[in-house]
């Protein structure tokens, strides 16, 4: 089991391009992922909910991962629903090989633990 494969930021409800929580969470998920990626062993899956490409694909960019296609919404809403997103933005954490959710708290994480010492979290 790999625990620690895969991170997700299923989001939904308003532009993300214009969500001031998610335009200030980006930057921090961005370096954490550049910095720790790789030696924890983790891929982001960036879901994105804009209602429009352009804005979608500038959001994007500022992100150096991997995300579901813009037009893929019927998986996004999906996704959506199986981790059960209240707010924006979200960041879970999910076993690869199973497809569980072990943390669903992982945006705090992020921040409270920015060196990754004790990654892969798990929730309580």
């Amino acid at each position: 089991m790999h625990l620690n494969r895969t991170l997700g930021i299923p989001s939904v409800g308003e532009r993300q391009s214009m969500c001031p929580p998610c335009r200030g969470f980006t930057p921090k998920l961005a370096e954490f992922y550049e910095s720790y990626a790789h030696d924890k062993n983790f891929q982001i899956i960036f879901i994105i909910f804009d209602n429009d490409e352009d804005s979608f694909n500038e959001y994007y960019q500022e992100m150096p991962s991997l995300a579901l296609a813009f037009h893929d919404r019927e998986k996004k809403q999906e996704l959506g629903k199986k981790v059960n997103v209240s707010s924006i933005p979200t960041l879970i954490l999910l076993d690869e090989d199973s497809g569980d959710i072990i943390c669903t708290d992982a945006r705090n994480r992020v921040v409270s633990d920015d060196t990754g010492e004790n990654f892969p979290w798990y929730s309580s």
